[in-house]
């Protein structure tokens, strides 16, 4: 039976904000009464209307327009966040290859729940494995190069000279069309090199108090934490759970903040067969 594992990681991440809020602009243009009438000389046949009792002018239709618009500054909106930054994690207790550092992803959004209260969901991806990357691209290239060859023989098993010329051209065609599925596997390769260095991918939800109603400023959060975690120099991925609490700073459109997240390996059933 595997032996219950904890680990930790934090991060230390600069991000840049979007926010929802869209501002609004509206525009109107009030009429002048002493204006001279149009060019075409067109004159309304109404009558002005009377002035009401009390000797007070109507008001302009512009009026209304010049009011100051509503004050939304209490309405905090919907914030959406990606990060970049260094991160370390590792198990703890576990030897010096297990605990490494490097750089961490992070992509979140926070959801107002009143003036000072919010709901925060951040997926982070923490790249420490490093060596993964040339093997991924190790292994990319070979994909390539035995693609190559298998091409060349194939064209040479068709255009050699000889009996059932025409069978073989016809048949190197199909076996040019599946040896392009070996292609796409290092492209694949290529494009996931970038991110094979990842050893633990987390989902955080938590709930964050801002100390200033308007979201800016700084700000806690503590919450629940699900990750995947493959060490360095395994190729075994094991999930846990646990507790993550952080603290930061937003500006208009920058958030400095620090996460800290223990996880316990969540526990799995497992069965021993005796011999009979």
């Amino acid at each position: 039976m595997r032996q219950s594992r904890l680990w930790s990681t934090w991060a230390l991440v600069c991000g840049v904000m979007a926010s929802g809020l869209v501002p609004s602009v509206s525009f109107a243009q009030a009429t002048d009464s002493s204006a001279p009438p149009p060019a075409n000389g067109s004159v309304s046949s109404e009558p002005p209307s009377p002035p009401p009792a009390g000797g007070l002018e109507p008001a302009s239709p512009g009026g209304a327009a010049e009011k100051p618009p509503a004050d939304n500054a209490g309405e905090r909106p919907f914030v959406f966040t990606l990060g970049l930054g260094p991160t370390y994690s590792g198990l703890l207790g576990g030897g010096d290859s297990e605990h490494r550092g490097g750089v961490v992803l992070s992509a979140g959004g926070v959801n107002p729940l009143g003036d000072h209260l919010g709901f925060g969901m951040r997926l982070s991806l923490d790249l420490t494995a490093f060596h993964r990357f040339m093997q991924t691209v190790h292994a990319a290239n070979e994909a390539v190069g035995w693609s190559n060859n298998a091409m060349g023989e194939v064209y040479d098993w068709a255009a050699a000279d000889g009996d059932f010329k025409g069978i073989r051209i016809a048949g190197s065609i199909f076996a040019f069309v599946a040896l392009l599925a070996s292609y796409a596997v290092a492209g694949v390769l290529s494009l996931s090199a970038p991110f094979a260095p990842t050893s633990t991918i987390e989902l955080d939800t938590s709930l964050d108090d801002n100390f200033r109603p308007d979201g800016l400023g700084f700000f806690v959060s503590g919450g629940l934490a699900l990750a995947i975690f493959i060490p360095p120099d395994e190729a075994e991925a094991f999930t846990g759970a646990g507790p993550t609490v952080g603290l930061g700073y937003r500006l208009e459109r920058v958030e400095f903040g620090w996460d800290s997240t223990v996880l316990p390996e969540v526990p799995t059933m497992a069965r021993t067969i005796e011999p009979a």
